[in-house]
């Protein structure tokens, strides 16, 4: 029971919801393409993850946690996990990752690797409404960590010009092009109105969600690095906002209507969240950030994690026309 806690949070709705939910994915033991033997500790607490071929196995007896994929596409993704990991070695963001104790490959070509427990008794997923509360207290929770991995990363600040150059190329690439271009040319328009706009490129997480952020006494541990990319910073701190507004659906409209020029506000949350970027960006990198340039924020947001989510898997955001690149997209048609 100790172990559920610190994996699933002191909540018990909350434990009952994932723990029960993990479950279910069991059938993968039963029916999966790739078999392996395994000694495990006793307090093992086991996630099957049918579309990965793989497996997740956490002890907090043993303080460690184990990591395997089978299918090709994820162990690619996990070898770049493993990279990203000894990356963060003698770095200042070391304290909040975990740390990479050892790696193989199995004789059936499973690849793994080894990590130190993280406990999660705090854990944000076990919170009712979680999207809405990191979104409030993301700079408090994640921020400080994430600073400090962006100064780690050789973090490069660049105007809009200079970005949108460097992005006319990368478009020529994706199959949504032209519509890229509808929005590349609005970035261009609004870019007249702050001609002072910066943008700051590092390595990012991209991935970053309640369950990559693990807490207990105050300390924040950020999981899962296999989709670290480099990219523009302000793919990792609205990835907030655009789960918030996904699962938020008034928002969602108010937020629509903001972009399309008829209120001449967003929402309240979003708004502080972009008053926070604006306020972070000056303070740890002296970057400009007009008042008044959400629209703007918000359409570089839209193409950057299309242009990033093409290049690292070969997916087209556009498709899903529920997604933010999509209505960002009819909304400012």
């Amino acid at each position: 029971m100790e172990n559920i806690e610190k994996i699933f949070g002191k909540s018990f709705l909350g434990r009952l919801r994932h723990y029960s939910g993990n479950l279910k994915k069991m059938d993968w033991l039963k029916y999966g393409r790739k078999k392996f033997v395994a000694r495990l500790p006793s307090d093992s607490i086991i996630f099957f993850r049918s579309d990965k071929e793989g497996v997740i196995v956490a002890s907090h007896e043993k303080q460690i946690a184990f990591k395997m994929f089978f299918d090709g596409a994820h162990i690619e993704l996990l070898e770049e996990e493993i990279r990203t990991l000894k990356s963060f070695e003698n770095t200042s963001f070391s304290p909040y990752v975990a740390k990479l104790l050892a790696d193989g490959i199995t004789s059936n070509g499973g690849r793994w690797l080894v990590t130190n427990f993280c406990s999660n008794s705090e854990a944000l997923t076990s919170r009712p409404h979680h999207e809405r509360y990191l979104l409030r207290y993301f700079p408090m929770i994640v921020m400080p960590a994430m600073t400090q991995f962006y100064q780690s990363f050789s973090p490069r600040i660049m105007g809009l010009e200079r970005w949108l150059l460097e992005t006319h190329y990368r478009i020529e690439r994706h199959p949504s092009r032209k519509k890229l271009e509808v929005l590349i040319k609005k970035i261009a328009e609004l870019s007249r109105e702050f001609p002072d706009y910066e943008v700051m490129e590092s390595r990012i997480h991209h991935d970053l969600h309640a369950g990559n952020i693990l807490i207990d006494d105050n300390q924040t541990i950020i999981i899962d690095w296999e989709g670290s990319v480099r990219g523009l910073v302000l793919i990792d701190v609205f990835d907030f906002t655009r789960r918030y507004l996904q699962r938020n659906l008034w928002d969602k409209w108010h937020f629509s209507l903001y972009m399309r020029g008829i209120v001449e506000e967003p929402p309240l949350l979003i708004k502080r969240s972009l008053r926070f970027y604006r306020n972070w960006s000056l303070i740890n990198f002296k970057i400009n950030i007009s008042p008044g340039s959400a629209r703007l924020t918000f359409l570089i947001y839209a193409v950057e994690r299309a242009l990033i989510i093409h290049e690292l898997r070969g997916l087209d955001r556009f498709k899903d026309k529920k997604g933010i690149e999509s209505w960002i997209l009819k909304a400012v048609q």
